[in-house]
């Protein structure tokens, strides 16, 4: 089966948009890419321990890769992506049981 890369280059997903990314130093991760238009009320994650930009408006994601974990238990669960994300794909459909 052959994946469906998408260079970061040619295109980015949509904000808050959990995907598969693949980093310059080969790894592959779930991550989300924030393009700066995210502000502090419309976000649906929580961004605790992040430096937020301030605009007239508001105050706003910063614009970059991040990555996200569900099993980490404590509310700071967003990370900065530290290599270059250099492609993405959407993630595939959950796995359902057949009974």
């Amino acid at each position: 089966m052959k994946s469906e890369w998408i260079s970061v280059n040619a295109a980015k997903p949509k904000p808050e948009t959990r995907v598969l990314a693949c980093t310059d130093g080969g790894n592959v991760i779930t991550a989300m890419y924030e393009d700066g238009n995210v502000s502090e009320n419309k976000t649906i994650f929580g961004w605790e321990g992040i430096d937020w930009i301030e605009k007239e408006d508001g105050l706003y994601i910063p614009e970059s890769w991040y990555e996200y974990s569900e099993f980490i238990d404590y509310d700071d669960n967003i990370f900065p992506v530290y290599e270059k994300v250099v492609a993405w794909m959407p993630l595939p459909e959950r796995y359902e049981q057949n009974e």
